[in-house]
């Protein structure tokens, strides 16, 4: 689909990918070893990232929603996905299509 992508569990590199390879897109879980996906949100908002975050999760929608919710109250652009997404709901929500629905 044309994107260049780089992943990482640590935290501390994840950081640092946000200001080194200036993604065009952030994709990041809720729910992480060491740091939680708030935590790191936090930490986005306070370096003003203006990249778009797309926040993914297979725990409760309502936890989900409510972490989005944070993460655009501290100025972020984000968007919640819910867990299991299919191929098909990949390539659409990565092309800015739609919002998939889940397990599509």
């Amino acid at each position: 689909m044309g994107y260049q992508v780089e992943a990482t569990q640590d935290p501390e590199k994840f950081k640092d990918l946000t200001t080194s390879f200036m993604p065009d897109l952030i994709l990041m879980d809720v729910i992480m070893p060491e740091q939680d996906g708030l935590e790191l949100l936090r930490h986005l908002a306070s370096n003003e990232i203006s990249t778009p975050i797309i926040l993914i999760s297979d725990y409760d929608e309502q936890l989900l929603n409510t972490v989005a919710k944070i993460g655009s109250a501290l100025g972020l652009n984000v968007r919640a996905v819910q867990k299991p997404i299919g191929p098909s709901a990949w390539r659409t929500l990565l092309t800015g299509d739609g919002r998939p629905k889940r397990g599509e």
